[in-house]
C-alpha cells in the first residue's frame, strides 16, 4: 500500500482490511494580502529560535549523528544553528565532483572548517558512480526518474557505513522559495498581462546569446523548463518526475502511456511555481528519492526546515509581508550573515545532482525495450548517444524505465 504525504493508516490486521485512511497534515494556504488588523508578526529571531528546537529535537538519539552538507545556503544554516555540545560530535560528508559544474565540495570544506565541524568529503568519479547504477536501479521499488538519485544512493551507502542518523536541509527551497522558477515565472506573468505573447520567448532568446546551450544548470536550461511547466497544464505526477529534468518532448509520450494506464494524481490549472513544488515536486519526487535512497542502505534522514510546525510558521506572513521580507531566502541570508564570512554565502547556486552524461558513456547503451511506452529503439538510442547534460538526465530516466520493464515490474 502506497500513503499520500501526511496520511496514516489504521488496518485490521486478522482481515488485512484498512479501517481508516487519514490525512493528518497538509500545506497550509497563505493569505493573499495583508490584514489590517493584525501586524505583529514574528521577526528572524522568533525563527531562528523554533529552528534551533527543531535541529535539537531531531537529534535525539541513540546512536551518533551526522549530516549532509553540500556548502549551500540550507544546509550551512543547519551546520551553523547545530547547538555547540552537538556540533562537537556530529560528522558532515560532502560529495565531491571532478566536473566543477557539480562540485560543491569547496564550500563545504570551508564552511566545515570555520565551524570546527568533522568533515569527511566522499570523492564520486564517475567510474566508481558509473560502477554504482545498476546496484541503484536494482534496490529501487519503484522507478525513480531523477538522475540525482544515483549521487545520493551513492553518499547514503557510504555515510551508514558509519553512521544509522542523518540531517539534511531538504525543504529550504520549498519553504523560502528559493528556485529560479519562482523568478522567471513573474517575468512571464508580466508579459502575459501586457498581451503580448511574442515576448514570451525573448529570455530564451537573450540568454541563447550568451550562454553555451548544452551547459547544466544553465540559464537557458532553467528557463526552459519553467516555459514548460507554466505552458502545460494538467500535469500528471509522472510528469512532475520527468518535466524538470529531462526537458525532451519526447518523453511525453512515456507520460502519456503511464497516465492512461494509472489513476495518476493530476495538477490543477494555473498552479503557481511556488505550489508546484510545494505540494508535488517536494513530497512525490524529491522526498521520495530521500526516502528510498537512505533508506535501502539503512540510514534515516532527518530534515528540521520540513517540521510541520517551521511550515506552519513560515506561512503566518500575508504574501505580500512575505514576498518582501522573506521570499529568495532573505530570511536566511539575515540569519547567517553574521555568523559566516560573506564569501561563503555568495557563491552559485548547484543542484544535487550527477554528471550522468559523462557517467553513460562507461556504460553499455541498454537493449532498448521501450516501445510499449511509446518510445522507439531508436528514439531512445538517439536520445543516448546526444552529447548533452539535458539528455543526460533523460537517459537516466529511460534507463530506469527500461531495467524496470526488462525485469517484469512496469508495464
Amino acid at each position: 500500500i502506497e500513503l499520500p504525504p501526511s496520511t496514516y493508516l489504521i488496518i485490521d490486521l486478522s482481515t488485512l482490511q484498512i479501517l481508516e485512511k487519514t490525512k493528518y497534515w497538509q500545506w497550509p494556504a497563505r493569505e493573499k494580502s495583508e490584514n489590517s488588523k493584525s501586524h505583529n508578526y514574528p521577526n528572524d529571531d522568533d525563527f531562528k529560535s523554533l529552528l534551533v528546537d527543531k535541529i535539537k529535537s531531531r537529534c535525539v538519539s541513540d546512536v551518533p549523528i551526522s549530516m549532509l552538507m553540500s556548502g549551500g545556503l540550507d544546509s550551512s544554516l543547519i551546520a551553523t544553528l547545530l547547538p555547540a555540545e552537538i556540533r562537537a560530535n556530529i560528522t558532515a560528508f560532502t560529495l565531491a565532483f571532478a566536473d566543477s559544474d557539480f562540485d560543491e565540495s569547496k564550500n563545504a570544506i570551508s564552511i566545515a572548517k570555520f565551524l570546527g565541524i568533522k568533515h569527511l568529503v566522499i570523492e564520486a568519479n564517475k567510474y566508481s558512480l558509473a560502477e554504482a547504477v545498476d546496484e541503484c536501479i536494482s534496490r529501487m521499488d519503484l522507478p525513480i526518474l531523477d538522475s540525482a538519485s544515483l549521487s545520493l544512493y551513492f553518499i547514503c551507502r557510504e555515510v551508514a557505513k558509519e553512521f544509522k542518523v542523518c540531517l539534511t536541509g531538504d525543504g529550504g527551497d520549498e519553504i523560502f522559495d528559493g528556485y529560479v522558477l519562482q523568478k522567471y515565472e513573474k517575468t512571464l506573468n508580466f508579459i502575459r498581462k501586457l498581451n503580448f505573447p511574442h515576448l514570451i520567448d525573448f529570455p530564451l532568446k537573450l540568454v541563447n546569446l550568451f550562454e553555451q546551450k548544452d551547459k547544466y544548470l544553465s540559464w537557458r536550461f532553467k528557463l526552459e523548463r519553467v516555459k514548460d511547466v507554466m505552458e502545460i497544464q494538467n500535469f500528471s505526477l509522472p510528469e512532475i518526475a520527468l518535466s524538470p529534468f529531462a526537458g525532451l518532448p519526447l518523453l511525453r509520450s512515456l507520460t502519456n502511456h503511464i497516465n492512461s494506464t494509472t489513476n495518476s494524481q493530476s495538477v490543477p490549472e494555473n498552479i503557481t511555481a511556488g505550489e508546484y513544488y510545494r505540494n508535488f515536486i517536494l513530497p512525490y519526487l524529491y522526498l521520495l528519492k530521500s526516502d528510498r535512497m537512505s533508506m535501502v542502505n539503512g540510514l534515516e534522514l532527518r530534515a528540521p526546515l520540513l517540521s510541520s510546525d517551521l511550515v506552519d510558521f513560515t506561512l503566518k506572513f500575508p504574501e505580500n509581508v512575505w514576498k518582501e521580507r522573506y521570499s529568495g531566502k532573505k530570511m536566511i541570508y539575515r540569519m547567517l550573515q553574521n555568523d559566516l564570512p560573506g564569501e561563503m554565502l555568495q557563491r552559485k547556486k548547484h543542484g544535487f545532482s550527477v554528471p550522468f552524461n559523462s557517467i553513460k558513456r562507461l556504460l553499455e547503451e541498454p537493449d532498448w525495450v521501450l516501445e510499449t511506452v511509446g518510445i522507439s529503439k531508436k528514439q531512445a538510442s538517439a536520445i543516448w548517444n546526444t552529447n548533452s547534460e539535458n539528455a543526460g538526465h533523460a537517459s537516466w530516466a529511460l534507463l530506469v524505465i527500461n531495467q524496470f520493464i526488462l525485469r517484469g515490474r512496469f508495464n
